[in-house]
């Protein structure tokens, strides 16, 4: 039978310690023989202790990075897989967080448990380490058991590319909303996202699309001055609608979801359900491909810059996309805008979208 215990941010397998990302010998040491699986369309690689319930995560070389331990017999076919049937037994050993049964500490421990804002899961961080909790109801389904990368060593600070003086209304108003948010959300919180504006190299990569488009240059200007950091779970800097939030992306992100959305639409004009269109937006599909997304809900909504507007219209509009509903409504004129909106919002002691930020939705004042 196989003992887990996790303790002071430290895995150990039967007692003894194991040191991420660790090599696949020494997993295969403490665990028995495996199956290899490709996943993901052939780029990473997954070992399967099937009758364990044991899966271990493999992206490059021969190093593991994380595992998966499942509480409940699976037997499913995934395309990510490749239309492989995964059958993993429910583990039957035992599973302790800093020598506690892991029902009995998450339940004397639950503001340390983070609900998550998109999805039936739960996540614990322990030192270094990063659990994740997939739930069924009530029930555990299984753990995700992440583990940090190595640090790279230090390099020299990156060198933000100038701002054009066109574009210079928007320094004063990235500043007071740094200043507007930081009172709010601590620069040491986990969700304080910000970082430098982009590089050069950055903008070569990220600014042109498909179709001739191109990042326009007020939004490319805009993360000149600051750009975030990717977390997927939520952020500190974003923006509140009337309906909905949404999280600043990352400039390297644009041209991935910029895809991702042209994607969706069908070329068919009569299969699109136009009529919660704004009347100040042109589009004929799902999105118009000049729409720029550069704000997300992780959901499928969306924030854009609009650089093809109809007559009623301005360029530099910014839409809001919401996937399942097929409206597009315009929530502000331009940017700057949208983050005078935000700052005020906070100033007014809006605070709302910062719960989750704060574990205030966990009980915790």
């Amino acid at each position: 039978m196989i003992k887990i215990d996790i303790v002071q941010g430290k895995l150990l397998l039967n007692g003894i310690p194991y040191a991420f990302p660790v090599e696949t010998d020494a997993l295969i040491g403490a665990l028995g023989a495996c199956k290899i699986q490709k996943w993901y369309v052939g780029k990473s690689r997954i070992f399967t202790w099937d009758n364990l319930g044991i899966v271990a995560y493999l992206h490059a070389g021969n190093t593991v990075e994380g595992l998966k331990v499942y509480f409940r017999f699976r037997d499913r076919k995934d395309g990510w897989n490749r239309g492989n049937t995964l059958e993993y037994k429910a583990f039957e050993g035992e599973f302790l967080i800093e020598g506690t049964e892991m029902l009995s500490f998450r339940e004397a421990n639950k503001s340390k448990f983070f609900v998550e804002r998109f999805c039936q899961s739960e996540t614990c961080v322990i030192g270094d380490m990063e659990l994740w909790f997939e739930m069924e109801g009530d029930a555990i389904a299984s753990v995700t058991i992440e583990f940090p990368k190595p640090k790279d060593p230090p390099k020299d600070p990156p060198k933000p590319l100038p701002i054009d003086p066109r574009y210079a209304y928007l320094e004063p108003l990235w500043q007071e909303w740094i200043e507007a948010i930081g009172k709010v959300v601590p620069t040491d919180n986990r969700y304080y996202n910000l970082t430098h504006g982009i590089t050069e190299e950055a903008l070569k990569k990220g600014s042109r699309m498909e179709k001739g488009i191109d990042i326009p240059d007020e939004l490319a200007n805009f993360y000149k001055i600051r750009d975030v950091k990717y977390d997927g779970i939520s952020a500190a800097f974003g923006f509140s609608t009337v309906s909905w939030e949404y999280d600043l992306m990352p400039f390297k992100k644009i041209a991935t979801d910029w895809n991702f959305i042209q994607d969706l639409g069908t070329g068919d004009p009569e299969d699109m359900e136009l009529d919660d269109f704004s009347p100040k937006v042109k589009a004929d599909d799902y999105a118009n491909p000049k729409w720029i997304p550069f704000a997300e809900d992780y959901e499928g909504n969306y924030l854009l810059y609009d650089t093809d507007p109809s007559k009623a219209g301005t360029y530099g509009q910014i839409v809001e996309l919401k996937n399942e509903s097929w409206e597009r409504n315009v929530v502000a004129d331009s940017l700057s805008e949208l983050l005078r909106k935000d700052i005020d919002s906070i100033k007014s002691g809006n605070l709302k979208r910062f719960d989750f930020i704060l574990e205030k939705m966990n009980g915790v004042p």
